[in-house]
């Protein structure tokens, strides 16, 4: 017999969780839309599996809850942003709104993020 989980309650979970930290509202939806997302695509490498070790590195300051994401290269196709320690989802979200506009600008966008 299979278990159904209501992913109404985990996201509340979640976001609850990630606001506790000190992620705004915002922020924590984006990061429990992706790890919500990957455990219902059958990623669970990548899904709500991963929460103790993002507490792990939050409270150990591998992650910073703070951290402004920066541009620190660009062209008019990429550019290179600087994560600075902040957590992935969020890092990957500012990257891809910033290829997605260079693409629609000059038919390509390419970003890649480091820390």
């Amino acid at each position: 017999m299979s278990k159904l989980i209501d992913t109404g309650k985990v996201r509340f979970f979640c976001e609850t969780l990630f606001g506790a930290y000190g992620f705004s509202d915002d922020e924590s939806k984006i990061i429990t839309d992706v790890l919500l997302r990957a455990d219902l695509y059958g990623i669970e490498s990548h899904g709500m599996h991963r929460l103790i070790r993002y507490h792990d590195e939050i409270t150990s300051g591998m992650v910073d809850v703070n951290a402004k994401i920066k541009i620190v290269h660009e062209t008019g196709i990429s550019a290179v942003i600087d994560a600075n320690k902040a957590m992935g989802q969020l890092a990957a979200a500012e990257a891809m709104k910033l290829a997605i506009e260079k693409a629609r600008n000059v038919g390509c966008g390419m970003v890649t993020v480091r820390n």
